[in-house]
């Protein structure tokens, strides 16, 4: 009987999700009542031993393409400094980007205050 094979790697499957972490319009400025969000999905990644996850920052699209790139990657980074001086998650576990007006959560209503959010993705190990 021949031996059977081995474990494989697998690619694991992109692992995304997003949250209402809220900024005024035009701010980088994380809301208070985003703050409970961020410190659940804190309290996640504190598990989560070395998995590393990109902060993707979004805009509506009421202004032009490079302020909203801008504005989109200042919130990400607002979500990345707030991870790593409130809950200690080490910098070198997140990546931040901007993807400005590009990705609508809410095509059809694009001026709407839903697609101002930020999406976090687990890179893995």
């Amino acid at each position: 009987m021949p031996p059977l094979p081995g474990p494989t790697a697998m690619q694991a499957p992109e692992l995304r999700a997003a949250f209402r972490v809220e900024f005024d319009f035009n701010s980088a400025v994380i809301r208070p009542e985003s703050r409970a969000i961020l410190d659940k999905v804190a309290a996640v990644m504190g598990t989560a031993g070395t998995t590393r996850f990109r902060i993707i920052g979004h805009t509506d699209a009421v202004g032009g393409d490079a302020a909203n790139l801008a504005l989109s990657k200042r919130r990400a980074a607002a979500v990345v400094e707030y991870l790593v001086s409130r809950h200690h998650i080490r910098a070198d576990r997140l990546e931040a980007s901007g993807m400005g007006a590009r990705d609508l959560l809410l095509p059809d209503q694009p001026k709407a205050a839903a697609n101002r959010r930020v999406e976090i993705v687990n890179l893995g190990g």
